[in-house]
């Protein structure tokens, strides 16, 4: 894992703390190198991404891009990204909606070319997603996602209002022909020390 000090906006943006504090505190943990997940349009047409999140993690961030080819990988460097622009976003702007929209707004992600529906789960519903129990394969156990982003091609989105233990990313080819190819990563933003601890 790699370490550094130092949708755009997803819906919901909550964080009740706008606090200033020192950026020392403050460090960059890459939860996911850059994956390359294979989506065909049969039977594995579904996957996810599980996101382990570190102690006090203030936000964290993931970003994508697709393509049709198997053998096509998109760099995304988003570790690198987020580092180089979190220590004066958090210096300027405090923690939550304001440093979350100015590191965003500085990441670029390579243009994918094959559509796919991406979803933030939790650990009841993930299996149900991945099993493909829901009603569009005619089941009747539905999943139920914390967030839903159909038919991106690429992207790139903070994630301020689920900090606390493992999510998982979902990732769903929904073309009937075409098989896609994603280039994915994620990233933590995390204390050393809790607020309380300062």
């Amino acid at each position: 894992m790699k370490y550094l000090n130092f949708f755009f906006l997803f819906v919901s943006f909550v964080n009740a703390q706008n606090v200033q504090e020192p950026t020392d505190n403050i460090y960059v943990k890459q939860i996911w190198p850059q994956q390359q997940m294979f989506l065909n349009n049969g039977s594995k047409s579904r996957n996810y991404l599980e996101v382990n999140l570190p102690a006090n993690t203030i936000e964290w961030y993931f970003s994508f891009s697709t393509s049709e080819d198997e053998a096509s990988k998109k760099s995304l460097d988003l570790f690198t990204k987020v580092s180089m622009v979190a220590a004066t976003a958090f210096a300027t702007g405090g923690t939550g909606i304001a440093a979350a929209t100015s590191i965003a707004n500085k990441i670029e992600v390579p243009p994918g070319s094959a559509a796919i529906d991406v979803y933030i789960l939790d650990g009841s519903n993930v299996n149900k997603f991945l099993n493909k129990s829901d009603k569009w394969y005619n089941g009747s156990d539905n999943y139920s996602s914390l967030a839903s982003f159909p038919q991106r091609k690429q992207g790139k989105f903070p994630v301020v209002n689920y900090t606390s233990g493992t999510y998982y990313i979902g990732l769903c080819n929904t073309a009937t022909l075409n098989s896609v190819n994603v280039s994915i990563e994620v990233v933590a933003i995390a204390r050393k020390k809790s607020l309380d601890e300062l």
